[in-house]
């Protein structure tokens, strides 16, 4: 990954840390679930 820390010296850059609540997955057709941030979580983690 290419060194970032020129970015912050431009005006429009911002960094933001999201930490969700809860995720909505859809698979396809009829196949959406909600997803809770401990299962998100840890989905998350075994995809790392």
């Amino acid at each position: 990954m290419p060194d970032s820390t020129p970015r912050f010296a431009f005006g429009d850059f911002l960094l933001l840390r999201l930490i969700p609540k809860q995720a909505r997955f859809v698979g396809g057709f009829a196949r959406a679930y909600q997803i809770d941030a401990t299962t998100l979580q840890n989905a998350a983690q075994r995809t790392s």
